[in-house]
């Protein structure tokens, strides 16, 4: 691998463990807005935030995909938009019938009425009565239109190397949202197997309730500042995690930092931001989880590289989308 030759920042999920989470005391202190908090260590009992954050992330893990699409669209771009010097991703295979894997998060569901229920014609792999859709999100890039999501399928809990054709997954039906210009795209997907939908679910509940906790943590410490809704500058801990499937192996997490917010605005409308965590090809549509961002129901995912560092693309509010 080019980028990060021998993967030392990467941390399969199998061995991701609180250790691996610094201790955040130490970049409040080393943070130029400490003094004026006067932030003090027994604020927050690290172990139990690390804690925490730890099973958080953990859970969050458990919702990100495998991406595999196995066409590329003559339909995408010649260029990124905005930037007609820059490829857009995939452009060099359109039109062949070559396997690219990426990374995705399901961040909301929805039941279906049991007088509802009924088999998925659409549906090949999940022949049977569906019980519930879930919402996942990922770059546009790597799922780009309707040509591209017949083609693609989305594995779960490919923590190891295993046989895949074993893993359980979910069908991609329908993309419901597609933003290019900031790489990011929501994606309909469902399944018959009725015990999976309760797993993943249950999931959700976990997920949804940890980042609350952490979030309200964080706001009522004042860990969580914004001094300006248009600087990079919001808050005093700058952690940032990125889990997904770099190369298309098994899941890994990594752990950086948060170097500045790009583009103008306010948070709400404009939260892409540009960090040092590691990522790789592949990694692209995993979830990003920023720690102490003004609103716990922004979602981000994983977008590419600049010459800086690594970015995501706007956050996604996850109260837009139906379910969670």
């Amino acid at each position: 691998c080019q980028k990060n030759p021998g993967h030392s920042q990467f941390i399969p999920i199998k061995h991701f463990s609180e250790l691996h989470i610094p201790d955040i005391y130490q970049q409040i202190h080393r943070t130029v807005n400490a003094e004026k908090f006067k932030v003090k260590d027994d604020l927050i009992p690290f172990k139990e935030f690390r804690n925490l954050l730890y099973h958080f992330v953990m859970v969050m893990a458990s919702l990100t995909v495998n991406v595999q699409i196995s066409f590329t669209s003559l339909d995408r771009p010649d260029t990124v938009p905005n930037d007609p010097t820059t490829p857009y991703s995939g452009n060099e295979l359109r039109g062949q019938r070559k396997t690219r894997t990426a990374s995705g998060f399901i961040f909301s569901s929805s039941l279906v009425d049991e007088g509802q229920s009924k088999a998925c014609p659409e549906c090949p792999s999940s022949p049977g009565r569906v019980h519930a859709v879930f919402f996942m999100q990922t770059a546009t890039h790597n799922l780009f239109d309707a040509e591209e999501l017949k083609h693609s399928k989305c594995l779960l809990d490919y923590d190891e190397e295993s046989d895949r054709s074993k893993l359980k997954s979910i069908e991609p039906v329908e993309i419901v949202m597609k933003d290019i210009e900031n790489d990011v795209c929501i994606v309909k997907c469902v399944t018959d197997d009725e015990t999976l939908c309760k797993v993943l679910r249950e999931r959700l509940k976990s997920y949804h309730r940890l980042r609350e906790t952490i979030y309200q943590i964080l706001k009522a410490k004042k860990v969580v500042y914004v001094r300006d809704y248009v600087t990079s500058f919001w808050s005093i801990v700058d952690l940032v995690f990125v889990v997904g499937h770099p190369h298309g192996k098994p899941k890994m997490v990594s752990v950086g930092h948060r170097i500045k917010r790009l583009g103008q605005g306010s948070v709400s409308s404009k939260s892409s931001y540009l960090y040092d965590t590691c990522t790789c090809p592949g990694s692209s549509g995993g979830p990003v989880y920023i720690i102490g961002a003004p609103n716990e129901f922004i979602q981000h995912s994983h977008s590419g590289a600049l010459d800086e560092g690594n970015f995501c693309g706007d956050g996604v509010w996850e109260q837009k989308v139906q379910g969670g």
